[in-house]
């Protein structure tokens, strides 16, 4: 599982993530 991820790697994922659903 990834659990360990940083948290300013999660904060650009769903950055990313909602970039891409517009």
């Amino acid at each position: 599982m990834e659990n360990e991820k940083h948290p300013l790697d999660d904060l650009k994922n769903d950055e990313i993530t909602k970039k891409r659903e517009k």
